[in-house]
């Protein structure tokens, strides 16, 4: 039978009725969204078997990789070095953003899957993938009618979604704008006009105080400030706002405030946020947009990221704060250094190549005191970045290892290391408990790597009894918790499965073994002796922490309920039989990933 490509809009009736007129044996979904993926196992059945691709697509992104980069690259410095282009969500790159790497991989990873097996129904997200892999397999696939009326739709849909995205983005940036016009506009800004300005650039979520125990600086670059201040320099904080509509609570604890913060809002003019317009037109008229990643065509794939982030907050804000270099030198504003927290996404690079561009003798340093899983890729630095001129006059890593990883990336840049900052725990005793016998289960960011792995873990409820307890420590920047999560996998947790809070390195006091979704932490467990479990993603790129050090006896990498049950086991047995080697590892992990705390570090902050 050949198989059946369709999009997973498709209405419940029409599935039905494609299952009933055709004998449906394997299916495949090509998508992330886990509710679709129980919906659609309870209509195909038991009587069809559902091909999972987890595996094959963590072995297709490890193999592709470096392809997809360097084809992004070659397109941005051979045909497309406009702006409009390198701020666009396909030149950036960043996975929780963009489906187009997400994509790619899943056409190599169905093509490697119907090598050995035969697929009846091949169910995708994205309209323009549906069209690649029917063109691939030519008349060897069937491609139903109603797929072109629900592509009408799709495109429909995605105009609708812009638009309103497009207001929502203006309501949002203008209200800040307004509220620091307002607020902050008699506040003396004089460390501002110094000649030793070091401005930092981190993030701030609320108020500072407001129980959060000003994140602006105890989260990002700890002591770095007053450090430069002791050396004579003049820092300010740039903060970059999110997830908070209190902008006059804000604007006002910042004004009061000992140190010295700057926002963005402050210099920015209104016509600045007018000609936003410009290339959200000009970037949906590029021309040169052919990409191709061996000798397949994902030009339409390309073409189809570009359109669903046009009104994405990332690419507005790109264009944006790019304006933010010229309105810094209108004001006379000489900056020494510009210390970045790297995590290169778009509306960082517009305010790298603003600055740039406005102050050719600025140092850029970019530092990344946080965890980088190698598939995401926005993290990592590439050719193109050399059009920006953003690739950093100094990069700072935490460890070796990661030293080692930039270096080979060859985009010339220097490297050197960061204190650690806010990861100087892992030099610290946390088991306080002769015999710890809990497993914690630490969640990353996103929703559907949580569920998928909390599902995973209620198959094998019987198998965890080998615990005291088990525990789920969610994402403290997210708002998932445990009601959300039975919600979505529309049943009660285990009474077993506790939720806890605090901070990390408490909660480890009586843990055994951790289970990871895609989250750095994994990394501090490891470093205390902690064995891991990641959990692969179901339907997505793993976000694999560790990736970077294989070692046996410290972690293991699952994608489905029986890799993770004979994980525990081996696991456990290790630490019951070899506690000296596990312990002699975990130190060899650490000095690998984290350099000790060294004054010596801060001095990498410093510009002579």
């Amino acid at each position: 039978m050949k198989p059946i490509i369709t999009l997973s809009s498709l209405p419940k009736i029409l599935l039905k009725k494609t299952i009933a007129d055709n004998q449906i044996k394997r299916w495949i979904y090509l998508g992330q969204n886990y509710a679709k993926t129980i919906n659609f196992r309870q209509v195909l059945g038991d009587s069809s078997e559902e091909v999972g691709c987890s595996r094959e697509m963590y072995l297709v992104s490890d193999n592709i990789r470096n392809e997809f980069v360097s084809a992004i690259d070659k397109l941005s410095l051979t045909g497309l070095p406009q702006k409009e282009w390198l701020f666009s969500a396909p030149a950036v790159k960043n996975p929780y953003l963009s489906d187009l790497y997400l994509n790619v991989c899943y056409f190599f990873a169905v093509k490697k899957i119907m090598e050995t097996k035969d697929l009846d129904l091949i169910i995708v997200d994205s309209p323009a993938l549906a069209d690649i892999i029917k063109a691939n397999l030519g008349d060897q696939a069937i491609y139903p009618r109603f797929n072109k009326l629900l592509n009408v739709v799709y495109s429909l849909k995605r105009i609708i979604f812009s638009l309103a995205k497009m207001i929502l983005f203006y309501y949002d940036a203008l209200s800040r704008y307004f509220c620091a016009k307002l607020i902050l506009k008699d506040r003396s800004l004089s460390n501002a006009n110094c000649d030793n300005l070091y401005l930092i650039r981190n993030y701030i979520i609320a108020k500072l105080g407001e129980g959060n125990d000003d994140v602006l600086e105890n989260h990002y670059f700890p002591g770095l400030y007053d450090y430069l201040k002791e050396q004579g320099k003049c820092p300010a904080f740039l903060p970059i706002v999110v997830n908070t509509r209190k902008y006059f609570d804000l604007y006002r604890s910042a004004k009061q405030s000992k140190k010295q913060i700057i926002f963005i809002e402050e210099f920015l003019r209104i016509n600045d946020y007018l000609s936003l317009l410009v290339p959200v037109v000009k970037v949906l008229l590029l021309k040169k947009v052919n990409l191709y990643v061996g000798s397949v065509d994902f030009t339409k794939l390309c073409r189809e990221d570009i359109a669903r982030n046009i009104s994405s907050d990332g690419y507005l804000n790109a264009h944006l704060y790019f304006s933010f270099g010229r309105r810094l030198k209108e004001n006379q504003v000489k900056i020494k250094c510009f210390i970045n927290w790297s995590e290169f996404q778009d509306f960082e690079k517009g305010l790298i190549a603003g600055l740039r561009e406005n102050f050719p003798q600025l140092c850029v340093i970019g530092s990344q005191p946080f965890m980088s899983p190698i598939n995401q890729l926005s993290l990592f630095l590439s050719k193109q970045d050399e059009i920006l001129k953003i690739i950093p006059d100094r990069f700072l890593v935490m460890g070796k290892i990661a030293k080692d990883y930039i270096n080979k990336l060859n985009v010339g840049v220097n490297v050197d290391y960061t204190p650690i900052f806010r990861y100087s725990s892992v030099y610290k005793r946390i088991n306080d408990k002769r015999n710890p016998n809990d497993l914690i289960v630490l969640f990353g960011y996103g929703l559907e790597n949580t569920v998928s792995t909390i599902d995973m873990l209620v198959k094998i409820k019987d198998e965890l009894k080998m615990f005291d307890k088990i525990l789920l420590k969610f994402h403290p920047a997210s708002k998932i918790n445990k009601g959300v999560i039975e919600k979505y996998l529309r049943y009660r947790l285990p009474k077993e499965f506790l939720q806890i809070d605090g901070t990390l390195e408490d909660s480890l006091k009586t843990v055994r073994i951790g289970v990871c979704g895609a989250t750095g932490a994994a990394v501090e467990l490891v470093c205390h002796g902690i064995p891991v479990i990641v959990s692969g993603g179901r339907n997505s790129l793993t976000m694999n922490y560790l990736a970077l050090k294989e070692e046996h006896y410290l972690w293991r990498l699952c994608f489905n309920e029986c890799e993770l049950k004979e994980s525990l086991k081996d696991l456990n047995r290790i630490l019951q039989e070899k506690p000296g080697l596990v312990k002699e590892k975990a130190e060899e992990f650490r000095k690998s990933y984290f350099n000790e705390n060294s004054e010596q570090y801060f001095k990498n902050y410093i510009v002579n």
